[in-house]
């Protein structure tokens, strides 16, 4: 869960970028690629750094859900 501006670059860290020590959640990449889900609860603002990503998000296999729509 994260919610709010100073979320957005460790979000989009997390599941954009490479396995760290420097963002933790990012050793989700791990479960996921081992067939486990990772479910993100997030706000339109911690989402921000993902916004015109889609391919990326892609072809890493990750679905967004907008509940808000």
């Amino acid at each position: 869960m994260a919610n709010g501006s100073r979320k957005t670059g460790p979000v989009a860290e997390s599941i954009l970028g490479p396995v760290t020590s420097d963002v933790p959640i990012s050793y989700g990449q791990k479960f996921a690629q081992k067939g486990g889900n990772m479910i993100y609860v997030i706000d339109k603002l911690a989402a921000k750094g993902l916004k015109g990503k889609e391919a990326q998000l892609k072809k890493k296999g990750i679905k967004i859900i907008d509940k808000t729509k």
